[in-house]
């Protein structure tokens, strides 16, 4: 059983190149458990930032759907809540996103779709996947102009608390 997960296409809202004012990555992304394709460039447009953020997270913990705030493929991030220490973002976003169930048990991990799919990979290949959308992600960034940085100090903590809790997860491997 596989699973696969790429980043497809990058944007900001609207199709803006560089819109400095957009401060999370949207996007196609295409993913697959078991072979069940869950989205690919042409049903389901991501937050990609959001997305990259909550899987990195599965690579420390189990996931049930809806313990985060948003899915794990979101399709909006309209608002985070920074930790009162910036090191966590929580991003919420509609109810609308693609969720499944990550299970880590003796150096694997299980992934369940929605509707069942299955696929069990050795916990290096899982974490590779995952680690290679989120450095595509942000590369997307890198290869943006900068982000315009909110003034105000409530959002401007929300932006740091996420890129706070990312650079953790990423570094930690």
């Amino acid at each position: 059983m596989s699973f696969k997960l790429n980043l497809l296409k990058s944007h900001w809202l609207g199709g803006v190149k560089d819109a400095q004012d957009d401060l999370c990555s949207h996007g196609f992304v295409y993913a697959e458990i078991g072979g069940e394709v869950l989205c690919n460039d042409t049903d389901f447009e991501a937050t990609t930032s959001a997305a990259a953020l909550h899987l990195m997270r599965t690579l420390k913990q189990d996931y049930e759907p809806g313990m985060f705030a948003g899915q794990l493929l979101p399709c909006c991030g309209h608002f985070i809540i920074p930790a009162d220490d910036l090191l966590r973002a929580d991003v919420y976003g509609c109810p609308s996103g693609i969720d499944w169930h990550v299970t880590h048990l003796d150096g694997f991990v299980t992934l369940t779709s929605e509707k069942g799919a299955k696929a069990t990979l050795i916990f290096e290949h899982y974490k590779d996947e995952i680690l290679a959308f989120a450095d595509s992600v942000e590369a997307f960034y890198k290869a943006s102009l900068p982000r315009n940085i909110p003034t105000d100090d409530f959002d401007r903590n929300c932006y740091q608390a996420f890129w706070n809790e990312w650079r953790i997860l990423r570094e930690g491997f």
